[in-house]
């Protein structure tokens, strides 16, 4: 067998994945079908959901998408996410609290925000799998960071938003609660909280993890976190860690059923190249993926250079449960 060179290879469609050449990286991608843990990209625009739909075509795999309702409320996106949506497994739309928080919309509207929210979400049911209550992000340094205000409070409006929130909901069984806070107090107030007042959901979403970047501490605390939440909710519930940072995977599996991010959007390689095929000419090129500047030189376009990052980062999430599951 030619043996391939230190950086992962797809050359763009099932068939060229079954040759001699990359037996062994088919023989392993066939092995994580079967993996509990769901992964979902956040897309933010048309090309990051035509390139999900372009990685079916490739590889016959539909991913999991999380949607923002900023994003997804523009009519024409919505159009998109209907046109690839058989393409894609489970969606899953965010309430963008996040964004409009640090936008500085001033919170004396954000339940007429809620009410538009739940409006889209009620007239485009069959469009997700899941949606996510309108939560208030949290910070170490809440004086300093969105809003200005204390994360007791956050959590205080967290837990009134869901519940005027569920309660208008078509279809509740899709609601994901999410459970708020910075420090692991604050989290067992949220969640001890959520579960008295029969707020927990099916999936349940840990917030505000997406503001800790990994470190030797970090490493410590978030898997603390998860396992003190895990405590505190019904065994039956599913944890969803929003925008956890891939290198805290191997640590906190064991506490989740799914995390999402949105860093798959930058050129991501593990070698930081990657052989492809130019869907257009079909030749085989390598490219430098340390910026986008050395795909754009190969004059690819922008849904094909998502397409390859979703490949090589997809890769990446599957290398880090496996390593998860072996250290079990």
């Amino acid at each position: 067998m030619k043996k391939t060179r230190q950086y992962e290879v797809y050359e763009g469609s099932r068939r060229i994945l079954r040759t001699k050449v990359h037996a062994k990286a088919h023989e392993y991608l066939s092995k994580q079908i079967n993996s509990s843990f769901e992964f979902y990209f956040v897309c933010c625009n048309r090309e990051h959901l035509l390139a999900c739909s372009r990685f079916f075509e490739l590889t016959g795999r539909r991913l999991n998408v999380l949607i923002s309702y900023n994003f997804i409320r523009d009519r024409y996106l919505t159009q998109v996410l209907q046109q690839v949506r058989p393409h894609l497994s489970k969606v899953m739309i965010d309430s963008g609290a996040f964004h409009v928080l640090i936008r500085k919309v001033p919170l004396e509207k954000f339940q007429s925000y809620i009410g538009e929210y739940v409006n889209w979400l009620n007239n485009h049911t069959e469009l997700y799998d899941y949606c996510v209550a309108p939560d208030v992000p949290c910070d170490e340094r809440p004086a300093e960071k969105i809003q200005k205000l204390p994360n007791r409070y956050k959590i205080e409006l967290t837990i009134a938003n869901t519940v005027h929130w569920i309660d208008r909901l078509t279809d509740p069984r899709k609601a994901v609660a999410v459970v708020q806070g910075y420090f692991v107090n604050e989290y067992l107030l949220c969640a001890e909280k959520l579960k008295e007042l029969g707020l927990t959901t099916a999936k349940t979403g840990v917030g505000s993890l997406c503001v800790r970047k990994y470190s030797r501490q970090q490493a410590r605390e978030v898997p603390q976190i998860l396992a003190s939440i895990r405590q505190v909710l019904p065994s039956w519930v599913k944890l969803h860690a929003f925008g956890l940072q891939l290198d805290f995977l191997p640590t906190c599996l064991k506490y989740l059923h799914s995390s999402d991010s949105a860093s798959w959007q930058l050129s991501y390689s593990k070698f930081n190249r990657i052989r492809i095929a130019n869907l257009s000419t079909g030749q085989t090129v390598e490219l430098d993926l340390v910026s986008h500047g050395g795909a754009r030189k190969k004059n690819l376009d922008q849904v094909t250079i998502y397409t390859y990052n979703l490949l090589a980062y997809w890769n990446r999430v599957q290398q880090l449960t496996r390593q998860a599951a072996q250290t079990k």
